[in-house]
């Protein structure tokens, strides 16, 4: 994965916020709730390494963060 751009970055970040408030639960997981619009989003941000999925079945998407451990992706951007 190429590094993003300062514009990829918020976009992603906003993702991640507006995933977070919808589909977060009490336990920490993201769930989908078998709506396609949460399942793309977590899907993206599963792609860019901010969640890890769980269990894909269609509409519903299981994740969980990722953890220090697992994360393998740099969510810096370049900014010059």
């Amino acid at each position: 994965m190429t590094t993003p751009t300062l514009y990829q970055t918020e976009l992603l970040d906003t993702l991640y916020d507006v995933i977070t408030q919808a589909c977060l639960l009490p336990a920490g997981s993201y769930d989908s709730m078998a709506l396609s619009a949460y399942a793309d989003g977590i899907r993206v941000l599963a792609k860019a390494g901010r969640l890890v999925i769980v269990k894909d079945d269609g509409r519903r998407v299981i994740a969980e963060r990722v953890t220090p451990t697992r994360n393998q992706c740099n969510f810096t951007a370049k900014t010059d």
